[in-house]
């Protein structure tokens, strides 16, 4: 539960430099005071309000103990989203049905 509830690292995937909900995490994430490390997931930037932004979640640094998606359900816009070799501890799914959407997100561990 800490991974969620008090996360040393997030990580937001489909945070970028336009308004949306990725992004507005990202805001709250910065506007809160969050001091931990911030992570923007998205192909198309390389920095997000300022935040580092990696092109896969694959390329995220072991760091990040919680996930938080926030793209639309239908994922196939967005094939850098795989997640079968992630290892973090929390998720949080902002945008529904993303989960059934994503290869490799709903496996057990």
């Amino acid at each position: 539960m800490r991974a969620l509830l008090d996360p040393k690292a997030i990580a937001v995937v489909g945070a970028s430099q336009a308004p949306g909900c990725g992004t507005s995490v990202v805001v709250n994430l910065r506007d809160a005071g969050f001091g931990g490390e911030v992570f923007a997931v998205n192909p198309r930037c390389t920095d997000v309000l300022g935040y580092a932004c990696v092109p896969s979640v694959n390329e995220l640094p072991d760091t990040v103990d919680c996930l938080v998606i926030a793209i639309p359900a239908r994922a196939e816009h967005f094939p850098e989203l795989h997640c079968s070799d992630l290892c973090v501890h929390a998720l949080a799914q902002i945008s529904g049905e993303t989960a059934c959407a994503i290869p490799g997100l709903a496996r057990e561990g």
